[in-house]
């Protein structure tokens, strides 16, 4: 019975900033991998309107702790009303990162009611380990990530 909790989120937005939307990508491929995540894009989209490109980056993360516990972080990163400016890209930059635990993600607890009912009262009595050991553990790479980000982006703005 695959259990989810929801650990951790960030949310940065940041108007009429200069960044970099390569360096921004290869930035956020390398710290995740760096942390053990196995990285899927799962979507990108651009849009040209008449204020600017509008891009935007689904990114999926995914490490294993053991074979009971993982964590799954959702990364989005939008831009919107992007410039390019003497070879830099201006404009306004959305990042919103949820983290979450996922217990049991091999739904091995699930094959009877029984072990559903077992699987209710492990989890009461271990709340307590499974925060430190897994809930803790997303929430920190949460905001390990969001500060490697938001550093990268402030080297643009000083």
């Amino acid at each position: 019975m695959v259990n989810e909790i929801k650990a951790a989120s960030r949310i940065l937005k940041l108007r009429n900033h200069e960044f970099s939307i390569p360096d921004i990508y290869k930035r956020i491929k390398t710290k995740a991998e760096e942390m053990g995540y196995l990285v899927v894009e799962k979507e990108q989209t651009t849009k040209f309107t008449k204020y600017g490109q509008e891009l935007k980056f689904d990114f999926y993360l995914d490490k294993e702790y053991d074979y009971f516990g993982k964590s799954e972080i959702s990364l989005t990163v939008s831009f919107r009303e992007v410039q390019k400016v003497k070879g830099i890209e201006k404009g306004e930059i959305k990042i919103e990162i949820i983290g979450k635990q996922v217990l049991d993600y091999k739904n091995r607890w699930a094959n009877n009611s029984f072990n559903r009912f077992l699987f209710k009262i492990y989890l009461k009595i271990k709340k307590k380990e499974f925060l430190h050991k897994y809930t803790i553990k997303v929430g920190t790479e949460v905001s390990e990530l969001y500060n490697y980000l938001k550093d990268g982006l402030e080297a643009y703005h000083p």
